[in-house]
C-alpha cells in the first residue's frame, strides 16, 4: 500500500474511532453514576459521587443541605454566579468555589478574612454521611414531603448556619449533630428537631432559644456565646 494511501486510512480509522470512544466514555460514566447532567430550562447542574464517603464544602456564599437517600448536588448556573468547581481524589470530594482574601495576603495571619463571590449549591445529604463545612453561609432545609427526615451530621468551620424550614411544613429532624468552630448557629421558632447534639469551641455562637427541640447534648468552651430558652436549659444534658 502507498504511503499516501496508508495515510488516508489512518485518518479515516481515526476519524471512526475517536467518536466510539467519546459514546463509549459517555455510557461507563452514565452506567456507573458519575455523570453530570445539565437542566438548561431550569439553569441547574446535577452531580452525582459514586464510591465517595468524604465530602468537603468550602468558601460557598448559598449553601442548602437538604437530608437525602442519595447523595448528589446541584449547582446553579446563572452567568453572574461565580463557578463551582469539583476535585475528587480517591473517596474524597471537594466542592469549592475562589473566594477574596480582603484583609492580608501574609498566610500566618489567623485573622485574615475571606469575601465569598456569589454562588448557590443544594448539597442532598444522607444520614450515614458527616459533611465537613468551611468559610460557608448554610442554610439546612428539608423536603416537607418528608415530615420526619433521617440525622444531618455537619462540622462547621468559620461558618454560619441557619434554616428556611415554614410553618406549614410540620418537618421535624430526628437528630442533628454539629460540631462548630468559629462558627454561628442559630434556628427559628418553626425549627423542630428530636434531639440535638453540639460540640461548639472558638468564639462560636449558638441560638436556638425559640426553637422545639427534644434532647439537647451540648459541649461548649468559655468562650462560646449561648442562647436557649428555660425549658431548653432544664433538658440540657452537657457533654464530658
Amino acid at each position: 500500500m502507498k504511503t499516501s494511501n496508508k495515510i488516508i486510512a489512518l485518518i479515516f480509522g481515526l476519524l471512526i474511532l475517536i467518536p466510539a470512544l467519546v459514546v463509549a466514555t459517555i455510557i461507563i460514566k452514565y452506567k456507573s453514576g458519575n455523570f453530570t447532567r445539565l437542566d438548561v430550562k431550569s439553569g441547574m447542574i446535577t452531580q452525582t459521587f459514586p464510591g465517595i464517603k468524604n465530602i468537603t464544602l468550602r468558601d460557598l456564599r448559598n449553601l442548602y443541605v437538604i437530608p437525602s437517600d442519595s447523595l448528589y448536588a446541584e449547582i446553579t448556573t446563572n452567568e453572574n454566579y461565580q463557578p463551582v468547581k469539583f476535585s475528587i481524589q480517591g473517596d474524597a470530594v471537594l466542592i469549592y468555589a475562589d473566594s477574596v482574601r480582603f484583609n492580608g495576603n501574609d498566610p500566618r495571619n489567623n485573622e485574615q478574612e475571606y469575601q465569598r463571590r456569589q454562588n448557590s449549591v443544594w448539597l442532598y445529604l444522607p444520614a450515614a454521611y458527616t459533611a465537613l463545612i468551611e468559610n460557608c453561609g448554610v442554610t439546612l432545609s428539608a423536603d416537607s414531603k418528608k415530615a420526619e427526615p433521617e440525622g444531618i451530621s455537619l462540622q462547621l468551620i468559620n461558618s454560619s448556619i441557619n434554616d428556611d424550614i415554614k410553618d406549614s411544613s410540620g418537618v421535624r429532624f430526628r437528630k442533628l449533630t454539629i460540631t462548630g468552630d468559629r462558627s454561628l448557629i442559630g434556628f427559628g421558632s418553626h425549627f423542630q428537631a428530636g434531639e440535638m447534639d453540639l460540640s461548639l469551641k472558638n468564639r462560636s455562637s449558638l441560638d436556638i432559644s425559640n426553637s422545639n427541640i427534644g434532647n439537647l447534648l451540648l459541649n461548649a468552651d468559655s468562650s462560646t456565646s449561648i442562647h436557649l430558652s428555660g425549658q431548653q436549659l432544664k433538658s440540657v444534658i452537657q457533654k464530658k
